[in-house]
């Protein structure tokens, strides 16, 4: 109802939306945006839309904040969830939506030395690469564009995998 809400035309409604968005705490903003991404059955496909492109907003600005004070056991489940958001969302449109949003993620993943501290995104990223379903093998590349600094420090051991992925993706046009 509250994505609904701030997707409305009317100027009333959507202001009060937003008023009662930003009253609400973090861990619990991220559950109902993250919620929302994956409920394809009741969400219409801009309310999903939305919640993905809130929800990158709000890691974008308080992922530290937000992601260090969870117990393991939920970093992992979130990071996963997002992960299926990309890999089960229908529509392309939020589908790519949902990359950005795991591609957010795993910069936020990334630390100052260069280390990628989420190895299953880079594993989705090459699974996603090598799919023969051409929908999912673009959303790979669409992620891989978002952050190409993925790599971090061990880009040189994968520059032969990198180049296979591309070569592979430019022989599918």
């Amino acid at each position: 109802e509250l994505l609904r809400a701030l997707l409305s035309i009317d100027n009333d409604v959507r202001s009060k939306a937003e008023e009662s968005y930003e009253a609400i705490p973090t861990e619990q903003k991220v559950n109902i945006l993250l919620t929302a991404i994956s409920d394809t059955a009741n969400i219409a496909e801009d309310g999903r839309q939305l919640a993905a492109v809130m929800l990158r907003r709000l890691f974008s600005s308080e992922f530290d904040e937000f992601y260090t004070k969870l117990p393991d056991e939920q970093k992992a489940q979130l990071k996963n969830q997002i992960l299926l958001c990309v890999q089960n969302e229908p529509n392309r449109g939020v589908r790519r939506k949902c990359a950005d949003l795991a591609a957010e993620v795993a910069r936020n993943l990334t630390d100052d030395d260069g280390n990628n501290l989420w190895p299953e995104f880079l594993k989705f990223l090459f699974d996603c690469a090598s799919s023969a379903n051409p929908e999912v093998k673009e959303v790979s590349l669409h992620m891989f564009a978002s952050i190409p600094s993925v790599f971090g420090n061990q880009e040189q051991q994968y520059v032969d995998v990198i180049k296979q992925m591309l070569q592979a993706s430019l022989g599918d046009e």
